[in-house]
């Protein structure tokens, strides 16, 4: 075979011209062909078939790249009369392809038109491959567009355009590399199954198909199908095409469905809120193909994908399972094997069986050619395995050891295909098993234990954790991997099939001692992993530490589980801190509840065990906390504090503290939670435990700043920046530094909370925490209000509703609505103000942020005293405080107290007006600003002691 340059056209907008100009089209077709045809041959070039609405041509020398400069030109230059310009698109590439009479085949052809697809019409796109093959015409610029992930899922090639200034500027290259996508590089080639192909995609292209289920065998290729329609389609779904892969989900929990999905699509959790209904609100107004594979052992958990439909209307589902889903408005696809020809005598090239089987072939062995007598025993291999691609896959992996003769033979001996899909087999009930067996007969004793042994893999491993777990050498992997048990992906990560995975894991089973001598090592491995990062998630490299977490937490679930459930206590013990503060980190409580839940029950009242049982217990009821289950919380963490204290465990005493801490915050028991976080942060200094002084200190200013004592919430959040900038803590810093941010903003020093806030954006944006990011952007624009740079408030605004929105924060998004509305106000626009509040009002009443409903009150009230209409001001004044008053936030009660002060005075309640001022003006917790607008009104107020609040508050309410 011999390097040539393949060339492809097509018509851009064919479609539509043929269904408004059919006659004048077919006219217009033979002008089209006749050019085509001539500027090919002219440049030495050789059209071989007509493709549709363009051609396919082959350059064996010649002049391909001036041929397709002189195509654009003479299509420029034509009037093509009542059907308008006539755009080609062009793409060129060469290589290897396989000939038969005037026909080429293979890979390399069907990339060219993959390249062709990429282009625009009047565009010319080409190779570097192509560019080499071919010189450049005089004039014509070449223009690098670097690496892109093609439609047809192979590795990224690099792209270049011919530029003849014919047409101007083009739209980026139609490429996956332009579209948001999880879409990556596939380990073999798509080949011809253009008519299953063509047939999902009309159906997914449907509007009343919602749903859709690829079903099928495992190995039938019902995961290739489904990225290759997504690729497809990247250009149809505004928000992308996203890859769900489940097969190594270990529990059917819709929980664990939801993060599976969540980690797919990027999409971090924010609150404590059912992380089930982040995700929901997250894809509630998004445009998206979700393609979630292999959902067979996720059937039970099929209802929540029902609720993906009813709450999304514009994203579809792509799925692949072994069975269909029985769900309303499920659309379903038998996928059957290859295509596969009856006769020896049939051309090859057009079936998709035998082509696959070359392909697997030539990567094994790149000099392999088939020989007319080899062809009957093909299509035999090809028949006995019902063109099964994984089945043709396996077969070919012999290609060095054995003819086609034999493999068919030994195949036809043992086969055991699923009935199911088999097409022109005789009625043995053969199924895929045999496949594997045969494999399996095949392998070395030493090469069988090794394949055993690294079933116990979820998700795929690393070489070290193979030459740990499974005493594996280098040559031993690439030994499984030649025989197609095993592949290496991009990454340098090992996967194995999880169909292939789960037979070795069957013959693991059957040697007790071995299994269980395997999972304990895998256990042991993955505690001691995940021991060792612990200092990692809490230091500079916390992001990277939380990314390689991520990539091995099936292993990690696996190898809890069976530490549960073997009471290997040690592991526990090494792993209970790291998985912890990454489900936290993560936002993934409810997964946490998971996975500590069965660990507390089965350690309770296990007397050796009593501190792990209390470490194991304040993880769950942290879990508990942060999924607003108070109750659950305070049981777990009291139950683990009596503990620790009859232990004197001061670590665990202190933790404890923080915890009830937290849960006394946020139900407004203020004073209580000082004096939880007062007393785990003495504790935490006599232990020497730095990292906890900080987190205590950190809250406990927190509270203070909340309670208005901003000078002594400064003093604490002073010193726990301090220390955690000692531990080199970037995420803790930056949320410290919008702590000191706030209390700056309280007491009226803009520029020094101006300066906090932009520090604090600045590392959460370099950490890539998004949802960091998001209260560091709001106070900027607030702080730009107060100085009236609208614009620059503006920016920082839309920039934290696109990141909201990006991320499913509802409730950063309903703030940020509420500073949005109050710039509206701030420039005369009233109407978009009021329509703001309202559209933020209604999200804080959906999540329940009380807080925030205050604030949409008072925004309003603020709107309707300017419009001096002065009854709904107050009525919307005193919904205000009554919330306040109902969640005993002081500072917000000031605020509220000041507008009715506004309001009396401006009614002429002067006389009620001074009293209220009085108060605000003499309270400790009222901030700078609020009382800067009490002092505009007044030249001077009598001094009133701040103990009549409740009075005045009680008066206000009746």
């Amino acid at each position: 075979m011999d390097v040539v340059v393949f060339l492809f056209t097509d018509i851009e907008g064919s479609t539509e011209k043929w269904e408004k100009y059919r006659g004048e089209m077919k006219r217009v077709l033979v002008r089209h062909d006749r050019i085509l045809y001539e500027e090919i041959e002219r440049h030495g070039g050789r059209v071989v078939k007509h493709t549709g609405d363009g051609v396919f041509a082959v350059f064996e020398g010649g002049d391909p790249l001036r041929a397709a400069v002189a195509i654009q030109h003479r299509f420029r230059g034509e009037d093509w009369g009542e059907v308008g310009e006539l755009r080609v698109r062009i793409g060129l590439h060469a290589g290897l392809a396989e000939r038969r009479g005037d026909d080429y085949f293979g890979p390399v052809v069907n990339r060219t038109a993959r390249v062709m697809a990429a282009a625009w019409g009047g565009q010319i796109l080409l190779t570097g491959e192509g560019l080499r093959e071919a010189s450049v015409p005089v004039g014509v610029e070449v223009r690098d567009h670097g690496l892109h992930l093609l439609k047809d899922l192979e590795e990224p090639i690099a792209i270049y355009e011919l530029v003849t200034g014919l047409y101007g500027e083009f739209p980026a290259i139609r490429s996956l590399s332009s579209h948001p996508t999880n879409l990556t590089p596939q380990p073999t080639p798509f080949l011809d199954r253009e008519k299953e192909l063509k047939e999902i995609g009309e159906i997914i292209d449907d509007p009343s198909c919602r749903l859709l289920t690829l079903v099928g065998p495992g190995g039938v290729g019902k995961t290739r199908l489904a990225l290759q329609v997504g690729a497809e389609r990247i250009d149809r779904f505004r928000h992308g095409v996203y890859y769900v892969p489940l097969a190594s989900l270990t529990l059917a929990s819709t929980q664990f469905l939801v993060f599976t999905i969540a980690d797919s699509i990027r999409f971090s959790f924010y609150s404590r809120e059912d992380p089930k209904l982040q995700l929901l609100s997250y894809l509630r107004e998004k445009e998206m193909l979700l393609i979630l594979d292999n959902f067979e052992h996720l059937v039970e958990e099929a209802a929540f994908l029902a609720e993906i439909l009813k709450k999304a209307a514009m994203v579809k589902l792509l799925v692949t399972s072994q069975e269909r889903l029985n769900l309303k408005g499920e659309w379903v696809y038998e996928v059957r094997g290859m295509d596969y020809p009856q006769r020896p005598e049939a051309e090859l090239g057009n079936y998709g069986a035998p082509a696959l089987f070359l392909e697997g072939a030539r990567r094994v062995d790149p000099d392999f050619q088939i020989k007319p007598d080899d062809i009957p025993h093909l299509i035999r291999i090809c028949r006995l395995v019902g063109g099964l691609p994984l089945g043709i896959e396996l077969a070919s992996a012999w290609i060095r050891s054995l003819s086609l003769a034999e493999i068919a033979d030994e195949i036809e001996r043992t086969i055991d295909f699923l009935t199911a899909s088999v097409r022109d087999i005789p009625e043995r009930h053969q199924s895929l098993r045999a496949v594997f067996e045969q494999s399996w007969e095949r392998l070395a004793e030493r090469e069988r234990l090794h394949y055993m042994r690294l079933s116990v893999f979820r998700g795929g491993f690393g070489r070290e954790a193979a030459e740990t777990v499974a005493k594996m050498r280098l040559p031993d992997l690439l030994s499984l991997i030649d025989k197609s048990f095993l592949r290496r992906d991009h990454s340098g990560r090992y996967q194995m099939l999880e169909i292939i995975r789960q037979y070795g894991y069957e013959h693991l089973k059957s040697h007790p001692d071995e299994w269980r001598k395997t999972k304990d090592a895998h256990c042991r491995y993955y505690a001691d992993f995940i021991n060792k990062k612990e200092e990692g998630l809490i230091g500079r490299r916390g992001k990277e530490v939380m990314d390689e977490i991520g990539l091995e937490i099936e292993n990690l679930r696996s190898a809890w589980e069976w530490a549960v459930t073997n009471d290997r206590y040690d592991e526990l013990d090494l792993m209970n801190f790291g998985l912890a503060l990454f489900y936290s980190r993560k936002s993934r409580h409810e997964e946490g509840v998971k996975i500590f839940k069965p660990a507390v029950e089965k350690l309770r009242g296990v007397p050796s065990q009593k501190l792990l049982f209390a470490q194991l217990s304040l993880h769950l009821g942290q879990m508990y906390f942060y999924t607003a289950q108070f109750d659950k919380a305070i049981s777990l963490i009291e139950e683990s504090l009596n503990i620790a204290r009859i232990e004197k465990d001061e670590k665990i005493v202190a933790d404890c503290f923080v915890c009830l801490g937290n849960v006394a915050n946020i139900q407004s028991r203020y004073e209580e939670a000082q004096r939880y976080f007062t007393q785990a942060r003495d504790i935490f200094r006599r232990i020497g435990d730095n990292f906890g002084v900080a987190r205590a200190t950190h809250n406990l200013g927190i509270v203070t700043e909340i309670m208005g004592r901003y000078e002594e919430a400064r003093a604490c959040f002073q010193e726990a920046l301090k220390i955690v900038e000692q531990l080199g803590d970037p995420i803790t810093s930056a949320n410290i530094l919008n702590s000191l941010g706030v209390v700056a903003d309280r007491l009226g020093q803009y520029q020094e909370a101006k300066m906090k806030y932009l520090r604090s954006l600045e590392i959460m944006a370099g950490m890539g925490y998004l949802r960091g990011m998001v209260p560091a952007l709001n106070n900027l624009g607030m702080i730009a209000v107060l100085q009236k740079n609208y614009d620059e408030a503006e920016g920082y605004m839309k920039r934290c509703l696109q990141i909201c929105e990006e991320i499913g924060d509802e409730r950063g998004k309903a703030d940020i609505i509420g500073s949005l509305a109050e710039l509206a106000e701030k420039k005369g626009n009233l109407e978009r103000a009021i329509k703001l509040y309202h559209e933020g009002l209604k999200i804080m009443e959906r999540i329940g942020d009380e807080r925030g409903i205050v604030y949409a009150f008072i925004g309003l009230g603020d709107i309707n005293l300017k419009l001096e209409r002065y009854k709904d001001a107050q009525r919307f004044y005193k919904q205000a405080l009554k919330k306040a008053n109902q969640i005993q936030t002081i500072p917000v009660i000031m605020e509220v107290l000041s507008k009715i002060v506004e309001l009396y005075h401006r009614i002429g309640e002067t006389e009620q007006a001074i009293q209220i001022a009085g108060v605000v003006l003499n309270h400790p917790a009222t901030d700078e600003e609020t009382k800067e607008r009490i002092r505009t009104l007044f030249d001077s107020v009598p001094e009133v002691d701040h103990t009549a609040l409740r009075s005045i508050i009680g008066e206000l309410l009746q």
